[in-house]
């Protein structure tokens, strides 16, 4: 188990807005998307830095994991009964 106090305080900070983004829209769990959002988000992070070098566009990525954190899941779509 993850043991927050442990953790950097940004990887703190990234976990608990994966968290924020998982229930604002109800989502049961933190997935690699709610996570990468998360770091994406954090503007002058780490990550942000190594993107840029890698030439990504962090705008394009940014809007690419709200779209997919905004689309419907296929449980919602079919859902189990």
């Amino acid at each position: 188990m993850i043991q927050p106090e442990k953790l950097t305080y940004k990887s703190q900070e990234a976990l608990q807005k994966a968290f924020s983004l998982a229930q604002e829209r109800d989502h049961q769990q933190i997935d690699v998307v709610h996570l990468m959002a998360a770091l994406v988000s954090q503007k002058d992070s780490l990550v942000v830095s190594i993107l840029k070098k890698l030439d990504v566009s962090v705008a394009e990525l940014e809007s690419q994991l709200n779209g997919e954190l905004s689309a419907p899941s296929a449980s919602s779509i079919c859902p189990m009964s």
